[in-house]
C-alpha cells in the first residue's frame, strides 16, 4: 500500500483526533490488535511491513486509509493504493470505500472530530489498482511527454504470449541438442522479458552477460573422469 498525499509536511499535521481503537468503536468494526494499531497509527513516512498469510493485512491497509482521512491528515483523492494482481486490488478497493463511505454518512451527520474531507463528496474516490493497471494509466496521462502516443496499452498476459510465440516461431537460428521444445522457449523468452523490465536491463546486455559468463564456464578446468578432463587441482 502507498499512500501519496503529502500537502503538509509532518510538523504541520493536526494532532490525531482518534486512535485507531477509538475510531473502530466509532465505525462498529472490530478493534485493531497492538501491532495492527501501531502500523495505522503510523507516521506518514515511507516504511516496510513485512506481514503472512493470513494477518489481516488488506483490513490494517483499509483501517490506515481511514484512519488518515478521519484524523485530517490526507484526502480520500491523495490515497493510491497498488497491489500485484486483480482480486486483490478488487478486495483492497472495495474494503476501503465501504469504511469510506460510512466514515462520511458520519461526518455529515456532524460526528465530533472528523476531519471535513471525509464528507466531501467530491474527494471520496482513492485510487486502488494493479501495478500494471496504474502504469498504464500513468502512460496514457503523460506518454506525450517521452513520444508515446495516448492510446498505447501494456500488453496483457495473453498478448504477451501471443507476441512471444511470434518471436519463438519465426526463429532460424541454430539449435543445438536437447533443443527445448516450444512452450519452454515462449516461457523463456517472457521469463527474460519480465526479467529485463524488472532490473531495468537491455536484452543486448543481457546477451552479452552470458557470452561472456559462458567463455568463463568452457574455460574452467573439467572434473575428473569427465571426458578430455584433467585433474583438478584441490585446496588444502
Amino acid at each position: 500500500m502507498s499512500e501519496v498525499a503529502l500537502p503538509q509536511t509532518a510538523a504541520e499535521l493536526p494532532e490525531p483526533r482518534f486512535s485507531p481503537e477509538e475510531l473502530a468503536d466509532l465505525l462498529g468494526q472490530h478493534r485493531p490488535t497492538a501491532q495492527q494499531s501501531e502500523i495505522i497509527s503510523s507516521p506518514l513516512a515511507p516504511r516496510l511491513v513485512v506481514a503472512g498469510a493470513g494477518s489481516g493485512k488488506t483490513a490494517t491497509m483499509a483501517d490506515r486509509v481511514v484512519w488518515l482521512v478521519a484524523n485530517g491528515w490526507v484526502r480520500p483523492d491523495e490515497v493510491l493504493g497498488v497491489t500485484f494482481t486483480r482480486k486483490a486490488a478488487g478486495e483492497l478497493s472495495a474494503r476501503i470505500r465501504a469504511q469510506l463511505a460510512r466514515l462520511a454518512r458520519l461526518a455529515q451527520r456532524g460526528a465530533e472530530g472528523i476531519a471535513a474531507a471525509a464528507g466531501d463528496q467530491q474527494a471520496i474516490d482513492p485510487t486502488v489498482s494493479t501495478y500494471h493497471s496504474f502504469a498504464n494509466t500513468v502512460v496514457q496521462d503523460h506518454g506525450l511527454r517521452l513520444g508515446i502516443e495516448r492510446d498505447a496499452v501494456l500488453l496483457g498476459p495473453a498478448q504477451s504470449f501471443q507476441l512471444a510465440a511470434r518471436v519463438v516461431e519465426a526463429y532460424d537460428g541454430g539449435t543445438w541438442d536437447g533443443f527445448p521444445a516450444k512452450s519452454s522457449l515462449i516461457a523463456a523468452v517472457l521469463q527474460l522479458a519480465s526479467e529485463c523490465a524488472e532490473h531495468l536491463r537491455e536484452p543486448g546486455d543481457v546477451a552479452a552477460w552470458l557470452e561472456e559468463e559462458s567463455a568463463r564456464l568452457q574455460a574452467l578446468p573439467r572434473a575428473v573422469g569427465e571426458e578430455g578432463s584433467r585433474p583438478v587441482p584441490r585446496r588444502s
